[in-house]
């Protein structure tokens, strides 16, 4: 499979990954109710159901590799073009995904056996490091979004408004670790750019031989 078409699917798979981690989430907290006290409750949640959090974290570590194969679908489809972007948004894509990799991990490794001391120091210590990758992980993949965009302008190789709404959403993105607020309009610019991303790799016509083009024109 070309890595074009393969970038298109990684595309939606990732925001199907996403969309899913939000969906745990919201059953999650609907069931255990949400917490005033956070570090408490959220320590008896992850005693509770530790499965959901790995769920959640497992996806949005996936979500995040499907990521790097959409940035290396990008930078084969524009490299010719704009080479320092592609690899930029490459290495931003790939860093990101390092980083939540590593909060997974932590997570996995970690979390539960906190959670059941019940040692509110330790646990708000563990999510202050946590919260570090997670946040630094999207501020990367925010990056990524704004190259990308930066890098479709430059090219023209795909539509010019996808490029303009991928440089905003990234623009956007870029401060959420700082404003926690904003992170809803990029969550829903980035799954409208992705989807549209996925769509324009899937759509778009292979080259094609020499030999094949000798043939059509005669």
């Amino acid at each position: 499979m070309k890595l074009q078409k393969l970038g298109g699917y990684a595309a939606f798979a990732s925001i199907c990954a996403y969309l899913a981690v939000l969906l745990i989430s919201t059953l999650t907290l609907d069931h255990f109710g949400y917490p005033n006290d956070s570090a408490k409750k959220m320590m008896e949640i992850m005693s509770a159901a530790p499965g959901n959090f790995y769920a959640g974290y497992l996806l949005m570590a996936a979500s995040y590799i499907f990521s790097v194969i959409l940035a290396l679908a990008l930078h084969e489809r524009m490299q010719s073009s704009a080479p320092y972007l592609t690899r930029l948004l490459v290495i931003a894509a790939a860093a990101a995904t390092i980083m939540q990799i590593a909060e997974t991990v932590l997570i996995i490794r970690q979390a539960a056996t906190i959670a059941q001391t019940q040692d509110i120091s330790a646990w708000k210590v563990f999510t202050a490091i946590t919260d570090g990758l997670h946040f630094t992980a999207g501020h990367l993949c925010a990056w990524t979004v704004l190259l990308s965009g930066c890098a479709i302008l430059r090219t023209r190789a795909l539509s010019r408004t996808l490029g303009w709404l991928l440089l905003i959403t990234g623009i956007l993105w870029l401060p959420r670790f700082a404003v926690p607020q904003l992170g809803l309009i990029p969550a829903l610019l980035s799954c409208v750019g992705g989807i549209w991303t996925g769509i324009a790799l899937l759509r778009q016509k292979q080259p094609q031989s020499a030999l094949k083009e000798m043939a059509v024109s005669k």
